[in-house]
Formats: structure tokens, sequence, C-alpha cells
């Protein structure tokens, strides 16, 4: 933002639109305040200086859904007022993405058996002898899935690759235990499905 006669005094930012928009200033309010700031940023490959940062916090996007313009205009100290400038386009996403089709068997070789119960404790149970197994599903989102990952016990969350026809996972469990599955969008979502193992060696 620039000015060349009396000076910037004003700058307003806006999100949304008509009764649900949030209006953030210089000064500090409810939805977050614009900032001098000294960086630089690149817009289709040509660098330039920026003068401002915008901050939002969670308040400014309450209520808010879908894709939101945050437009801009500045004010000089003589009351001259820019036309507001569509600077961003927001998707907003409140949706946890959905863990879908989430199946348990013996993985190849394994001459183990699986069979299912239920448990009150997880969303799916199984009787198990031991060997390795395998974990198959498919994750979905409304805007993107960053990752999905499979935790075992209290190990350590471990990720999968997805393909066009979902992701799967072995796993060998060493007795009775619960299988994770956790599912993460790109605005950080996340949905979990538990699978609850049962060892029964006897």
């Amino acid at each position: 933002i620039a000015e060349s006669g009396s000076g910037i005094n004003t700058i307003t930012a806006t999100l949304g639109s008509g009764n649900n928009a949030r209006t953030v200033t210089k000064t500090n309010s409810d939805y977050g305040v614009i900032e001098d700031a000294e960086a630089t940023i690149t817009v289709n490959g040509n660098s330039m200086a920026a003068t401002h940062k915008i901050t939002l916090n969670a308040a400014a996007l309450t209520g808010l859904s879908g894709s939101v313009k945050l437009t801009v205009k500045a004010a000089d100290n003589v009351g001259n007022e820019s036309t507001s400038v569509n600077v961003a386009n927001i998707t907003i996403d409140t949706e946890n993405p959905t863990i879908e089709n989430l199946d348990f068997n013996v993985a190849s070789g394994n001459q183990s058996y699986v069979y299912a119960t239920t448990d009150a404790s997880a969303d799916y149970a199984y009787f198990i002898k031991g060997g390795t197994f395998k974990i198959t599903g498919r994750t979905r989102d409304n805007v993107g899935i960053e990752n999905t990952k499979v935790q075992v016990g209290s190990g350590e969350a471990e990720d999968v690759t997805p393909d066009g026809n979902g992701w799967d996972k072995d796993i060998t469990p060493t007795g009775s235990t619960t299988v994770t599955v956790i599912a993460t969008d790109k605005a950080e979502n996340s949905s979990t499905k538990t699978i609850k193992l049962i060892f029964d060696t006897t």
C-alpha cells in the first residue's frame, strides 16, 4: 500500500461480505490486526516489497464457510479513500475428512485367522492369532487430504501412501492392542477410526 500525498491514515481489511463480514484494522480488533511489515513477496515470479501484514484470528473464521474474499482498502490523512481490492480468496474448511472402506485381514502368506467381533471401545474389533495382517481403507475430504497415518498401540504413527484404490498397511502386532487410523486434511481437520485386536492363542 502506497500513498504519495498526505500519507496513509487508515487501512481496513474485510473478510466476507454482508452481515457476516469481519473487519480488521491497524488497531487490534476482535478479528485480528494489520501491522507494518518488512518482507518480500513473489507474485507470478515477480518480487516486490510487502508493506503490511494481515493477521486473522480464530474468531474471524467462526461462522464462515466455503470460499470468501479478503478485501483491503486504505484512506489518506485528508479523507481520500481507495477502492476495495480483492487480495485473497480464502477457503474456510471446517469439515472433517472421512475414513471409509476400512478392512482388516490376514496379509499374504499368513495362515492365521481373523474373526470379527464387537467392542464398545473401538469402531471395529477382531480376534486374531498372530502373524502379519493388512489394513486397507480410503480417506476422502472436501478440500484435500494432507496425510493418513496408522498407529499401532502407543507406537509411532506411520504414513500410508494412497493410490486410486485407497491405501493399505501391513502390521505385525505382538499382542492385544488397538490400531488407530488418523486422517488429516489440508486445513488440519482430522478424523480417527480405531480397530481393537484381541489375541486368542488358546
